[in-house]
């Protein structure tokens, strides 16, 4: 959601291919694992659909008449530490054979996992090395 917000912001190169969320949006993805995304980026404008499945929907209809959103655009975030790559071919069908263990439906199944991570955080240094005594014998108790 925060690529999508970005790009509808400006910020991203052109060129971002936006055709498989945009297969997100239906009703049928209101009861699934991509709610959030179907429901958010019909919400916040970001991606456009032909259907107003949000108005369809009596449970989803009331959130977006009380204008309810789970996702904060006009939060600060910290991008300093996060790099963006083209990654043309991210959700292309290598035609692999698909892979039992994950969904069929998910458009991550065809995803190479060399390419996937597009956009990467840059990992935090690891925290200072500490001697912490080790208390297991009563004998050894400072007390």
């Amino acid at each position: 959601m925060t690529i999508l917000d970005i790009h509808h912001q400006g910020y991203l190169p052109k060129g971002l291919d936006t055709t498989a969320w945009q297969k997100l949006l239906s009703a049928d993805n209101l009861n699934n694992k991509y709610w959030l995304l179907a429901y958010e980026a019909k919400m916040n404008g970001w991606l456009s659909s032909p259907d107003d499945y949000l108005e369809e929907d009596a449970f989803f209809k009331i959130l977006k008449d009380k204008e309810v959103s789970f996702y904060k655009p006009g939060r600060v975030q910290d991008l300093s530490k996060i790099r963006v790559s083209l990654a043309p071919d991210y959700f292309e069908d290598d035609a692999e054979p698909e892979d039992d263990d994950h969904d069929a439906d998910s458009v991550y199944t065809s995803v190479d996992q060399k390419r996937a991570p597009a956009i990467q955080a840059a990992a935090p240094p690891p925290p200072p090395a500490v001697a912490v005594p080790d208390f297991t014998d009563d004998d050894d108790l400072p007390f």
